[in-house]
């Protein structure tokens, strides 16, 4: 099973090299990280990596994505699509005029471009680029949750 899998990996690739030279497209790479975020009472944040900590409840997470464009042409219609698990409570999302936050109460069947009252029925963020994201550049888009 393995040894087909890559062999259709290696196919697919082969196929995309013989292609990009007549039909160049944007190649957009995509990685989550998270870190506990600590806060002192003089409002210092201390992060540290997830994989230094298991979380408790009460325990605040910002997860950032960051978008990259690795291809030759720019990214159209980016989208990143963050899930809330169900054993996190949405807090807080990054925002910004070229990408602001949408929510989704439904698990994405509907969303919208207003804060719930009750933050912690969001069930996904997500952020629509407004402009796209040109050839080798990155993005980046943060929300934080607290563990229930």
């Amino acid at each position: 099973m393995l040894r087909y899998a890559a062999s259709l990996f290696f196919t697919s690739v082969a196929l995309i090299a013989t292609t990009t030279g007549v039909f160049a497209r944007p190649i957009v790479q995509v990685v989550l990280t998270g870190v506990l975020v600590e806060r002192t009472p003089t409002h210092t944040e201390h992060l540290t990596p997830l994989a230094h900590h298991v979380l408790r409840h009460d325990d605040h997470v910002r997860y950032v994505i960051r978008a990259t464009n690795v291809g030759d042409t720019p990214a159209l219609r980016l989208t990143p699509v963050a899930p809330i698990p169900s054993l996190m409570r949405f807090i807080s999302a990054s925002a910004n005029a070229a990408a602001p936050p949408s929510y989704s109460l439904d698990n994405g069947r509907s969303w919208s471009s207003h804060l719930p009252a009750s933050l912690g029925r969001v069930t996904r963020v997500r952020w629509r680029c407004a402009t796209p994201l040109p050839a080798r550049a990155t993005r980046t888009f943060s929300y934080e949750v607290v563990v229930r």
